[in-house]
């Protein structure tokens, strides 16, 4: 996390900085700032924890309150990703809602005064791109846990066989170590392009916010105001729908490598079989509507 304090050209002053800033000589000070990502994950983890904890203390058969509300947004994010990968998914909605929540609740951290999103967090690297420091963790984590579970469906041999390509004769088979180092780099790519996404947007979004609070108090000095205009506003309500509509785009894609990955369903391939032919049958001009027993 070293050189964090050169990475952007705007940024919003956190408690850690100020603390960093009034007691300068305090060596723990300085080592809260130098991690304050982790503690501002931590925060996030923290009242995720304790919303979980004040919802179902209490657990009643007929939800209500907080209860109720924790219910609905469990039970609506299973049938999301079971519309997706069938009614095995239920397995991954805890993974997959978790990544959902977490990022959700680190976003938002960014719109919260003398906070910062550990999202946005990133290290200069030597080619000058950054990198960032909490969402390829995330990314990595998400790619792992995906062929962990092909590994766990198909076995060792399913899963070489797929990433292999499936051949299905010599001549796919002659080629198979060119689609494996394929398969592996898109691997990687997905790692790069789901965190770099998710960096980019909320890094984006802070800056924005950032800038707004900045030129709000230059103008406000200019005009010799005592109140400082809340320029920021409205944008913080776009940095709410920013932070929603990320943390989902993480988790959608997230369920999609693995619809990709894990063995499709033998019964969902044969009412899909099934359909088509009667697709194909009703499309037939020969077709009257009327079926031969």
């Amino acid at each position: 996390m070293h050189g964090e304090a050169q990475q952007a050209t705007a940024e919003l002053p956190t408690l850690f900085h100020l603390l960093h800033e009034w007691f300068a000589g305090s060596p723990l000070l300085s080592w809260l700032f130098l991690w304050q990502n982790l503690w501002y994950s931590l925060i996030a983890m923290l009242g995720l924890m304790m919303l979980a904890y004040w919802g179902t203390r209490r657990q009643a058969l007929v939800p209500r309150g907080l209860q109720n509300g924790l219910e609905f947004v469990v039970d609506g994010f299973n049938q999301f990703v079971c519309s997706i990968l069938g009614p095995k998914g239920a397995a991954h909605t805890p993974f997959i809602g978790t990544l959902f929540l977490y990022i959700f609740a680190m976003n938002l951290l960014g719109l919260v005064p003398l906070m910062k999103s550990p999202v946005a967090s990133s290290s200069p690297s030597p080619v000058g791109l950054p990198i960032p420091l909490t969402t390829a963790p995330l990314a990595l984590c998400a790619v792992v846990y995906v062929h962990v579970a092909s590994l766990k469906a198909a076995g060792l041999k399913g899963h070489l066989y797929h990433m292999l390509g499936s051949p299905s004769h010599f001549i796919l088979w002659f080629v198979s170590p060119l689609i494996l180092v394929i398969h592996a780099l898109g691997e990687l790519s997905k790692i790069f392009s789901l965190s770099m996404r998710l960096f980019g947007n909320i890094f984006g979004e802070d800056v924005l916010i950032a800038v707004i609070v900045q030129q709000a108090v230059s103008l406000t000095r200019a005009l010799h105001w005592p109140p400082v205009l809340p320029l920021q506003i409205p944008f913080l309500f776009l940095g709410l729908l920013t932070s929603f509509v990320q943390a989902f785009v993480f988790a959608l894609l997230t369920t999609i490598y693995l619809a990709l990955m894990l063995p499709h369903d033998e019964a969902h391939d044969e009412h899909h079989e099934a359909h088509e032919k009667g697709l194909a049958r009703a499309s037939s001009p020969h077709y009257t509507g009327k079926e031969t027993v």
